[in-house]
């Protein structure tokens, strides 16, 4: 089970990653203008943030528990707490920009919440690959 859940952890964070950086080259090329690149972009913040995350979280509690991590193990606290940045990113910069008109504020909040959406996964990556077993 422990080696099932690291695969889950392990692959599902690639998938994230990569609809993140999805997300960013759709914001990036102006998609928050068009109305079904929008619905893309929606459908990639709630698979990627909304389903995939709390499973990803969950994934990451069993193996920290399985094994045998310190509770104050510095770098998985660290990617813990990386979290709910990415979440408030995406609920007050990345949805309400998709919510509303193609205005120039919604787009660049949508471009500024899709690239600390990446830069925050990217950090998570960097402490996992760096201090990872």
């Amino acid at each position: 089970m422990p080696e099932a859940m690291q695969h889950l952890h392990k692959y599902l964070g690639y998938s994230i990653f990569i609809l993140l950086v999805l997300q960013f080259l759709l914001a990036l090329s102006g998609g928050g203008k068009k109305v079904g690149t929008r619905r893309i972009l929606d459908i990639i913040q709630t698979v990627s943030i909304r389903i995939g995350g709390p499973i990803i979280l969950l994934a990451g509690f069993y193996l920290w528990h399985s094994m045998n991590y310190w509770l104050g193990t510095w770098w998985l606290l660290a990617a813990f707490f990386l979290w709910a940045p990415m979440e408030i990113v995406g609920k007050r910069m990345v949805r309400p920009a998709l919510e509303h008109s193609e205005g120039s504020e919604n787009s660049s909040k949508l471009v500024l919440g899709a690239t600390l959406q990446l830069v925050i996964v990217l950090a998570m990556f960097g402490l996992m690959t760096a201090n990872a077993a």
